[in-house]
């Protein structure tokens, strides 16, 4: 049975104002064009008078000018004022998306990936391996995490988790869900694993110095946490729910002026201010809400990046935007504060999907069966105390004594039922060890496929057959025996049976 529940929420606008940084205390500008009270966000429209000033309202206005300040806010308290919110939402089931934007050094990547793993995004990995360690304690839900994570770059997607520097086409699904086509997910076994990916993937986005950044991303990364989850509604595991849910991790490259000198810069920058152009474009039909007569109409294929945000601004999804602000730029800073306050006016329809599965089990059966019995006694006991059940006092002891078996057999049926729910978890934990295992097995041995044929292909197309021998394709060498071993070991009877 599939039960959905269906709400409005709106995209939750938070702004966020950084430091001073080097090149701008160097050039003398030691003031900050924007203030925060009363959590508005107030910026200076004029370089030469601080008289004349904007004031804009967001959900929350975050200040993280200055370190020594009260109100200051650290990379541990954004994530309890935004990660926190959106992790609680994806554990209910329903999908979940946080993106930073702003201009080019504004302080995105740093707010989404931070330094010595205070960022969002491993301040959320980590949060989820507690929660999972949790509920495999406590023995009432299973979580089953993945992650995938992709850039993209001059309008083209691209795997940062892939050796291969492959093109990737984006399909959307019957349901016109967009998707990227041979995006690799993997399965996550700790904390230390997702970091792992994480630092690999972001070793390999594109980066160039600019006249704003030194280290500017000039491609839009979108890292992805799927949670897969099953709830158990009783303690005898007879009902269960599964929840499926997608938290997606964006951070937006960001707009400059495009360099006319440098070539690649060039076509880097126009592509990214393309993007950026067609989702504010989009932002502000969704924001009319005279627009709001679903998607149907709406530009998201006029650029790969709204595109893939599709589900994330004006679908099915929790969404929070943080935009990054500098405390120096007058202009760059106005235009992402009328950017986010469009943004600020959008409502999603987010809907909770879930399945619910009951089980039946001979133990539950027989439990159910004696709490019935049990019942009927109770009322024989009841009639007992009003005088009015006609027993002699030999048939009232018989009964006592029938209780009290029929409560220990009852406490056997449980403790049979609850050590039944220990191995199941215990199980299932290995279960999923072993899958991982397994499958990175699979991964390396298909890599050595495709190398063999590569080789054979070069083989045919020089004309030289005789090359052949030496590439081994006979079965033993094709097929590792350490992925056999992990498959019969994954299917041992042991590891899954209760």
């Amino acid at each position: 049975m599939t039960d959905s529940s269906s709400g409005l929420a709106r995209i939750k606008v938070f702004t966020r104002v950084r430091p001073l940084i080097g090149r701008e205390i160097e050039n003398g500008n030691n003031s900050c064009i924007v203030e925060m009270p009363d959590q508005h966000t107030t910026v200076w429209t004029s370089r030469h008078s601080t008289q004349e000033s904007k004031r804009f309202q967001f959900h929350r206005s975050l200040w993280s000018f200055e370190e020594s300040d009260p109100h200051y806010v650290s990379q541990d308290a954004l994530y309890q004022l935004i990660g926190q919110d959106m992790l609680n939402n994806c554990l209910n089931g329903y999908n979940s998306c946080i993106f930073a934007y702003g201009q080019t050094g504004s302080g995105k990547t740093y707010t989404m990936m931070g330094n010595k793993l205070d960022g969002l995004v491993p301040s959320l990995g980590r949060e989820l391996f507690i929660l999972k360690q949790s509920m495999l304690e406590k023995q009432n839900a299973l979580l089953h995490l993945k992650i995938s994570f992709c850039e993209i770059y001059n309008e083209v997607v691209y795997d940062l988790l892939s050796n291969d520097n492959v093109k990737l086409r984006v399909r959307e699904t019957k349901n016109h869900t967009p998707y990227v086509e041979n995006l690799q997910e993997f399965p996550l076994k700790d904390f230390e694993e997702l970091m792992s990916y994480l630092k690999r993937g972001s070793m390999k986005r594109k980066t160039a110095s600019t006249i704003a950044n030194k280290t500017s991303s000039r491609s839009h990364s979108i890292f992805t946490i799927i949670l897969q989850q099953e709830r158990y509604l009783d303690e005898n595991l007879t009902k269960h729910e599964k929840l499926e849910s997608h938290l997606r991790l964006v951070d937006l490259a960001g707009s400059e002026r495009t360099n006319v000198h440098n070539e690649a810069r060039f076509k880097e920058g126009s592509h990214i201010n393309k993007s950026l152009t067609t989702l504010g474009r989009i932002l502000t039909i969704l924001s009319n809400s005279s627009s709001r007569r679903g998607t149907k109409g709406i530009p998201y294929r006029e650029s790969v990046l709204t595109w893939l945000l599709k589900e994330s601004i004006g679908g099915n999804s929790q969404t929070a935007m943080i935009s990054c602000l500098s405390p120096t730029e007058h202009e760059e800073t106005l235009s992402t504060l009328r950017y986010s306050e469009t943004a600020s006016k959008i409502t999603n329809v987010v809907t909770q999907n879930k399945s619910k599965v009951e089980l039946e089990g001979d133990l539950q059966q027989l439990v159910s069966k004696q709490e019935e019995e049990n019942m009927k006694l109770l009322q024989f006991i009841e009639k007992l105390q009003k005088g009015d059940s006609g027993l002699s006092t030999k048939k009232y002891q018989v009964l006592r004594n029938r209780i009290k078996y029929e409560q220990k057999y009852i406490d056997s049926l449980m403790y049979k039922t609850n050590l039944t729910k220990k191995l199941y978890f215990e199980r299932m934990s290995a279960m999923e060890e072993y899958s991982n295992e397994l499958l990175k097995l699979i991964e390396v041995h298909n890599k050595d496929i495709i190398r063999k044929n590569r080789k054979i292909h070069e083989i045919f197309e020089q004309g030289d057959e005789t090359k052949l021998e030496q590439v081994p394709i006979n079965e033993k060498e094709v097929w590792d025996p350490q992925v056999s071993s992990m498959i019969e070991k994954y299917l041992d009877e042991d590891v899954y049976a209760l």
